[in-house]
């Protein structure tokens, strides 16, 4: 049953949710905001913020259990769900212990929450906004360890009020230590980018996106010295790859406007220092083909690498009213002069009019 205490209008969707605790009060209570018609539904528990998606959204919230012999079983299961998932958790607050001595934690999905800007910060924030999605997304681990150390986890699986994003992703553990391994072997950091962007198939993965800059970053957190020799010149190091894929056959390049080039006719509005990059493959294209003609979004991401590059991902939704990203345009400048060109591009190669934004 859903404990509505409000049902004169109900959400339409269940993107904006507000949970918060009411001083010397035990329950927990919560705002669902109808982001359609900006009205509001009042739940009483986390319970029936559940009960409501199910009933009057339609949307199953799938819940698995699993144990694990050590806590390091479990981090390599996370990080597994994490990849095939495209998401992220992450902890809030400590461990809790219980009565038997065990601890309990709980891993949130990272878009779940508000952005709240705290103190005297001055700087604004940029068009990308934060990755939060000012709401509750309702997919979370709980984790209790015994005192065998060994794990249970309670793994709701459904994500609610976001799609895909890659730019708000982080490399596995599992591939920083590749990474580290090859840095301790004298590789140099051009070899290893190159080995990175031929590894772009059918599915392109925050690992495609890695900077020379984040690769340093993982030199200084290993304490690597490495004499591999460096070629600084991270320019050259896109441009090759970029040509790279463009000589492919199924080439997922939509567009490409690089740096120090100025056409005002191919590219109106941008300047010659301004960088743009469209991509697309095979199986994107055929779901924006397919579901491009009812909801199109833009979700996008800021901060992902040292050049002040965004990152805005396209997405559809499919029968599940699930996002599905679509394309991907990384550029310097996320304003319409650079969207109407990606838009245009985009168009070009798919016969897609994007009218819905």
């Amino acid at each position: 049953m859903c404990l509505l205490q409000n049902v004169n209008e109900e959400c339409s969707e269940c993107g904006r949710v507000k949970f918060w605790f009411e001083k010397s009060k035990f329950s927990l209570a919560g705002v669902i905001k109808d982001s359609w018609r900006n009205s509001f539904v009042e739940l009483i528990s986390k319970k029936a913020l559940e009960d409501h998606v199910d009933l009057v959204h339609n949307i199953t919230i799938e819940k698995d259990t699993h144990n694990f012999n050590t806590l390091e079983d479990f981090k390599l299961w996370k990080e597994t769900i994490e990849k095939q998932t495209t998401s992220l958790y992450v902890k809030n607050t400590g461990s809790k212990s219980d009565k038997t001595g065990g601890t309990i934690a709980y891993f949130y999905c990272h878009r779940n929450g508000y952005y709240n800007t705290t103190g005297d910060k001055k700087r604004n924030m940029k068009m990308a906004g934060s990755n939060k999605i000012n709401g509750n997304c309702p997919s979370k681990m709980k984790v209790y360890e015994d005192i065998e150390s060994k794990v249970t986890v309670e793994f709701t699986k459904t994500h609610v009020g976001h799609g895909i994003n890659l730019g708000q992703m982080k490399i596995t553990r599992e591939e920083k230590e590749d990474i580290a391994r090859k840095l301790e072997n004298k590789i140099p950091i051009e070899a290893i980018l190159d080995d990175i962007r031929n590894s772009v198939n059918e599915k392109l993965e925050i690992i495609h996106l890695i900077t020379r800059q984040d690769i340093k970053n993982i030199k200084v957190e290993y304490n690597i010295s490495s004499d591999g020799i460096l070629d600084t010149n991270d320019v050259v190091s896109v441009t090759k790859w970029v040509e790279g894929l463009r000589n492919r056959e199924d080439s997922p390049v939509v567009l490409f406007k690089d740096q120090n080039i100025f056409d005002e006719d191919l590219y109106p509005g941008m300047k010659a220092e301004d960088f743009l990059l469209v991509i697309m493959n095979a199986s994107q294209k055929d779901m924006l083909k397919f579901y491009g003609n009812d909801t199109i979004c833009l979700d996008f991401t800021h901060g992902i690498n040292a050049y002040g590059f965004d990152l805005a991902t396209l997405l559809v939704l499919d029968d599940r009213r699930e996002g599905f990203s679509a394309a991907f345009i990384l550029s310097n400048r996320q304003d319409s002069t650079a969207l109407k060109l990606a838009f245009a591009a985009i168009k070009k190669h798919t016969c897609i009019v994007l009218q819905k934004f």
